[in-house]
């Protein structure tokens, strides 16, 4: 009877470790789960604010491309301009 006690409280312990065991790792899972979380909320965040980066820096080319296009017709006719003059002193 006592052997029977006795091999039930080691098997109680082992059981109880186990559990304590399960209980830590449930816990660094959820950790694990958190952080990976956190980790996706940065990484969006991140890809949003290149985003907006990118399409304003688009923007800026469009405008850059629109004035050129504006002032490339004048720069050209003067360029020609002053070809034309120096032609005649030459």
């Amino acid at each position: 009877m006592n052997q029977q006690v006795a091999l039930l409280r080691v098997e109680k312990k082992q059981l109880e470790d186990d559990r304590k065991d399960q209980v830590r790792q449930k816990a660094q899972l959820e950790l694990n789960v958190n952080s990976l979380k956190e980790n996706e909320q940065n990484v969006q965040q991140n890809r949003q604010n290149y985003q907006q980066k990118l399409d304003e820096l688009l923007a800026a080319i469009e405008e850059r491309k629109a004035e050129l296009e504006t002032i490339n017709p004048d720069y050209l006719q003067r360029r020609n301009q002053e070809t034309q003059i120096r032609n005649e002193y030459v």
